[in-house]
């Protein structure tokens, strides 16, 4: 066409001028052109390409996809392979890295996608997150069933642990929670510690450390009471259940 791009080129025989037609995108130079003839264009092989019209001698090398990228649309001889970053993947400048995960007590405010990481934000009053679930948003405590009692108030790293009075009162022989033994797990900065009550003929003692306070409860059961004692960094909760 009349409006294809062109280059200047002299003539190396007649030292002639000469506005040479450059080859189009698929295309490469295989010859100038002449005071005689037009360009002489060749179209790229497999595997390479050129997205510009152009007058290069060679066709440029179709790009792989690096680690932890897919391709998103193959090379085609005009256009370079297109690639992007897999699932759980972002891309930072030079390479995909693994999306952030929120820390304890914060969730995911915006999730990542393949060209940006992860956004998080602080649980709010009355959320938290699992330790487990690090990307997933912060979800409300739990609230307790109507037979049972809020042992353990729920903060931004744990839910509100709750019991029934049958949980935490004498029967048979022994003090039972959760028939003999439970197992309650705190989420904390960067960890999960798992304590497990066991307990015992006339009281129970478990110590729950969070990520900035220690909380200590102490279950005495007796013949007419359960006497449940928390005590905290700041304050200290008494809570008696009778049977």
């Amino acid at each position: 066409a009349a409006d294809d791009p062109t280059y200047r080129r002299t003539d190396p025989v007649t030292g002639q001028q000469l506005q040479c037609k450059s080859c189009p995108p698929g295309t490469r130079l295989g010859a100038h052109c002449t005071s005689s003839r037009e360009t002489d264009c060749v179209a790229c092989g497999p595997g390479l390409f050129t997205k510009f019209w152009n007058y290069i001698p060679n066709c440029l090398r179709c790009g792989a996809c690096s680690d932890h990228q897919r391709v998103v649309r193959p090379c085609n001889g005009t256009v370079n392979t297109v690639c992007e970053c897999e699932a759980g993947f972002f891309w930072d400048e030079h390479f995909c890295r693994r999306h952030s995960e929120c820390k304890p007590g914060h969730g995911v405010k915006a999730s990542g996608t393949p060209h940006r990481d992860t956004v998080c934000k602080l649980c709010a009053d009355g959320h938290f997150t699992d330790i487990r679930k690090t990307h997933a948003a912060c979800v409300t405590h739990s609230a307790c069933k109507t037979d049972e009692q809020l042992v353990l108030p729920g903060s931004r790293w744990h839910d509100n642990v709750c019991a029934t009075c049958d949980q935490v009162t004498q029967k048979g022989t022994g003090t039972h929670i959760s028939q003999t033994t439970t197992q309650i797990t705190i989420a904390m900065a960067q960890t999960t510690t798992l304590r497990t009550i066991v307990t015992a003929q006339t009281s129970t003692l478990i110590t729950i450390a969070t990520a900035q306070t220690t909380t200590l409860i102490t279950i005495v059961t007796a013949q007419t009471s359960t006497l449940i004692t928390i005590v905290t960094a700041h304050t200290s909760t008494l809570i008696t259940i009778a049977p």
